[in-house]
């Protein structure tokens, strides 16, 4: 099982955020170029251990490598309006990953941001 996997198990299953935090950094360190571990790590970072401007620099690393992972987009446009305040980017973001996968319309963040569906 890679750092990752085992990262995400120890997230999803057993809510041991601390040692996901390290395995997930062992990730990185040995595939510095997987977008998807930049993701799952910024993703723990922004929702279970409140680290915001950490979880911003792994959404940012993650888009710099895959800039067409909807996911990606949508959670750091969630990172950007939730904790940020930062409407406008966080609108852009949003859209974005919108037009990458129409699947991620959410009327509550459609009414957050006033897009018409």
């Amino acid at each position: 099982m890679t750092h990752n996997n085992y990262a995400v198990l120890l997230t999803d299953k057993f809510r041991d955020y601390t040692n996901a935090e390290k395995h997930f950094e062992s990730a990185i360190l040995l595939n510095p170029d997987n977008p998807g571990h930049h993701l799952n790590y910024a993703n723990i970072l922004f929702r279970n251990l409140h680290e915001f401007d950490n979880a911003k620099v792994h959404y940012q690393k993650a888009l710099e490598i895959d800039s067409t992972n909807a996911k990606t987009y949508y959670n750091y446009s969630d990172l950007l309006y939730s904790y940020f305040g930062d409407i406008e980017n966080a609108k852009k973001y949003y859209v974005m990953a919108f037009k990458i996968d129409s699947t991620f319309i959410d009327k509550t963040t459609n009414s957050k941001f006033n897009i018409k569906n």
